[in-house]
């Protein structure tokens, strides 16, 4: 069994072997699939005739022309054979789609037999209607010598002339009818060859339309193949001028004589220039230097040149709306350099039409900053970096531009570890947080490539130069939504980082960066309103009888951790939780800008609950004034014997309230008006830190302060009114009152 196995391949080398050139199985050591048999491509119903006849006989010349007209077909007695007909196959397959354009290219990729390409091919563009017989008759009619040589006009004339011969099949008989339609056919050829040549073929035209009979095309051409050649003359050493062509583009007027000849111009009346008769030709007198450019030179007394000057150096089509008023020579103005140093512009940024094809294949590098407000931490500066290809979007916070450089190593080594890739490239302007040796050494160690934008062209740079405006509008939107301070700008930019990484973009396609980065689309409902009041539970606490919630502002997500980042409004620290209950329609720091009166009356019963802030000189840092926590500024009555009185609750110590007798009588507060602050809390209780628990020691006496008291800042503008026993608070709730009624009884008692 082995033995016979390793003989196998002798035996099919000696089949092929056999072959002879004859045989359509036999392959020349020249018939690769990589060489092209042709030199045009087939790319559709215009040029299907030509490649047809073109391709055929380049098949039949390689003695493959079998395997697409059906022929040649496959061996199914002899395994060899069979596999050398696969070899031969492939090879015309290859041909076959190495000659069609890219578009068919794709659609018969996948095939697997060169016949039934073949075959797909013909079916498809072997089709002859009007409009492809129109287009080829009406290129006939419109082809020019334009000024080419005689031989190309004829040969690319007859090429389209076998083309439409190709479509429009004539009859093949030899009846005299045939014989009176193949004259006719001849005819309209020499006429159309005619019809394209240049006006300076004028009389060989007319001496062949005047022979009887007609020439044929062939002779037509060959005796105007001959003029052209008396046209040059190879022992001249001097240019040969028409006088023709002179005098009509100049608008001159040339006289000649036996021994001279005299060029006028029209428009100036004037003698421009005069020739002498030597051997029978007309020479120009001007100096020797000067042949060469005789038929470009503007013999006009005033040039355009000059007249562009006098005109302030106008552009080029006012020159030529000009030019019939004006009667000077139409030729070009040569390079003006005052219209350079006067004019010169910035070239049209064209959109680019490259587009990276995987994550770090060029990441864009820029510094913001310094902002003139610094963080708590020092921050300035940031540094943004956006990926080419996802338009994901990293931001650094930074105090100084010497951090750069650790950054942006930081993140080489993040997207190599977290997402195996490498960046290759390094796109960046020309700042010298970017542009040192410590970062060009890192680009030649790793391999990279650092491209950098023109100078003062920040149009090279813009990806990540519009990706800054994008970050910065929704940065300014958050901070104008939550009336942060100015020092936690950070906090909005890392905020709006978040977000644009999870929004769709139409650059995208309608995906989001992460989506391209990641695979899968991001989970959004866990998106919270920036900047809004939350309530992050405290865990462990000891004390039973202490609160078990934190008031905090909403400043953004945590990336290392699965929580939320917090601003507690009574450390003033940030914290981060995952055990948070948000109220999005309130901003705890817009509230303290705007002031108390401005909340809307439908969110009043919801401010009322979480206590308004303070508007005291003393707030740190612009942050609300929140170290009463929980507690009504109003302590009610706790039995009907005790009068109502006001107190400000400090954290430190506890003092006793004061009664309504020590008030000085100027001094009243509007108790239905503070009836509507502090109806949502407990009536019945003391709202001290310590809790509703009272020294219950009827043995320790109680020492009354003597300090004096003042009523709180934000009372100035209530009337407080200490005397009445029992508050109409405790009947009276305007709470269900509508909007213009609530604002009318407030108003009555002031």
């Amino acid at each position: 069994m082995a033995g016979g196995a390793g003989k196998e391949p002798k035996g099919s080398e000696s089949v092929i072997s056999k072959l002879d050139f004859g045989d359509p199985l036999y392959l020349h050591p020249s018939d690769t699939s990589g060489t092209p048999i042709l030199n045009f491509k087939l790319s559709g119903t215009e040029n299907y005739k030509v490649w047809s006849c073109a391709m055929s006989l380049a098949l039949e010349t390689k003695n493959k022309l079998g395997f697409v007209d059906g022929t040649c077909v496959k061996p199914t007695d002899n395994e060899v054979l069979a596999k050398q007909w696969d070899r031969c196959n492939s090879v015309v397959l290859s041909w076959i789609l190495g000659s069609v354009v890219e578009e068919l290219f794709l659609g018969q990729v996948f095939s697997k037999v060169a016949s039934t390409v073949w075959s797909e091919l013909k079916e498809t563009y072997d089709k002859v209607d009007g409009s492809v017989t129109f287009n080829l008759y009406q290129k006939i009619n419109s082809i020019t010598q334009a000024g080419g040589s005689v031989s190309d006009y004829y040969h690319k004339l007859n090429a389209y002339w076998r083309q439409f011969d190709a479509l429009v099949k004539l009859p093949n008989c030899t009846c005299n009818a045939s014989v009176e339609f193949s004259k006719h056919t001849q005819l309209i050829k020499l006429m159309q060859f005619l019809m394209g040549l240049d006006d300076v073929y004028l009389p060989i035209r007319s001496s062949i339309l005047t022979t009887e009979p007609l020439p044929s095309v062939k002779t037509a051409f060959s005796l105007v193949s001959r003029e052209e050649s008396h046209r040059v003359v190879p022992e001249f050493d001097v240019n040969l001028l028409s006088v023709h062509k002179l005098a009509r583009d100049n608008k001159l007027s040339v006289r000649f004589d036996e021994d001279m000849c005299e060029i006028q111009d029209l428009t100036q009346k004037k003698i421009v220039g005069t020739g002498s008769e030597h051997g029978g030709l007309y020479l120009l007198n001007v100096p020797r230097g000067e042949y060469e450019k005789v038929n470009q030179v503007s013999i006009c007394c005033v040039s355009k040149l000059l007249w562009h000057s006098r005109l302030g150096h106008p552009a080029e089509p006012v020159m030529n709306i000009l030019k019939d008023k004006l009667q000077f020579y139409s030729n070009k103005v040569p390079p003006c350099e005052i219209c350079h140093q006067a004019k010169q512009s910035r070239n049209k940024f064209e959109t680019s039409i490259h587009r990276t094809t995987c994550l770090g294949e060029i990441v864009h590098l820029d510094v913001r900053g310094p902002y003139k407000v610094s963080t708590k931490e020092g921050f300035k500066f940031f540094l943004t970096i956006v990926d080419d290809f996802t338009r994901s979007v990293w931001v650094y916070l930074l105090k100084g531009k010497d951090e750069v450089f650790d950054c942006i190593v930081n993140f080489f080594n993040m997207l190599q570890t977290q997402f195996h890739k490498t960046v290759k490239i390094f796109r960046s302007d020309n700042g010298t947080e970017f542009v040192n040796t410590k970062f060009k050494t890192f680009i030649n160690e790793k391999g990279l490539i650092h491209q950098t934008s023109c100078t003062y062209t920040p149009q090279q740079n813009g990806v990540v130069e519009r990706k800054h405006r994008h970050l910065l509008n929704v940065a300014r939107a958050l901070m104008f939504q939550s009336g942060i301070p100015l020092y936690m700008w950070h906090e909005c930019v890392l905020t709006a980082t978040y977000l644009i990484n999870r929004t769709p973009s139409s650059v995208l396609n309608g995906k989001s960066p992460y989506e391209l980065m990641y695979g899968f689309a991001p989970v959004l409902d866990h998106l919270r309103n920036f900047g809004c009041l939350s309530f992050a539970m405290v865990p462990n606490v000891s004390d039973k009888f202490s609160s078990r919630s934190e008031k905090c502002v909403f400043l953004g997500y945590c990336n290392s951790k699965k929580g939320y980042k917090l601003y507690s409004l009574d450390t003033k620290q940030i914290l981060i939780s995952r055990d948070v209950k948000f109220y999005e329609n309130i901003f705890p720091f817009k509230m303290r800008d705007e002031g108390e009166g401005t909340s809307s009356l439908n969110d009043f019963h919801i401010l009322k609950f979480f206590e308004t802030f303070e508007h005291t000189d003393n707030i740190f840092n612009g942050a609300p004034n929140d170290d009463i926590r929980g507690r009504s500024p109003i302590e009610n009555t706790r039995d009907s014997s005790t009068p109502v009185s006001i107190e400000r609750q400090p954290r430190a110590a506890n003092n006793p309230p004061l009664s309504s007798n020590e008030l000085s009588s100027t001094e009243q507060v509007d108790v239905d008006t503070i009836s509507s602050i502090t109806s949502g809390f407990n009536e019945q209780g003391d709202h001290s830190p310590e809790g509703n628990f009272q020294n219950t020691n009827t043995n320790s006496v109680c020492r009354r302060s003597d300090r004096v008291s003042r009523v709180p800042r934000k009372f100035d503008d209530y009337i407080i009114e200490g005397k009445v026993k029992y508050g109409i608070e405790k009947v009276v709730n305007y709470s269900q009152l509508n909007k213009e009624n609530f604002c009318f009884v407030s108003n009555l008692n002031k």
